[in-house]
């Protein structure tokens, strides 16, 4: 995390951070949203892939 900060400040950010990447709050609301249907045209909401990223975030990291 040292390293991290150090370079950070050498670039130029006031700030820098590390957080556990974890679902968000509102998952089982969106599962509802998207299995009711409710996305519409935008069949992409849908696609597994998409649905497994905001599950696991690890998928994406």
């Amino acid at each position: 995390m040292r390293q991290l900060e150090k370079e950070a400040r050498k670039l130029g950010f006031d700030m820098v951070g590390v957080v556990t990447a974890v679902p968000g709050q509102r998952l089982a609301a969106y599962l509802s949203w998207i299995a009711a249907e409710m996305h519409g045209q935008m069949g992409y909401l849908a696609r597994p892939d998409r649905l497994a990223r905001r599950q696991d975030l690890n998928v994406i990291l």
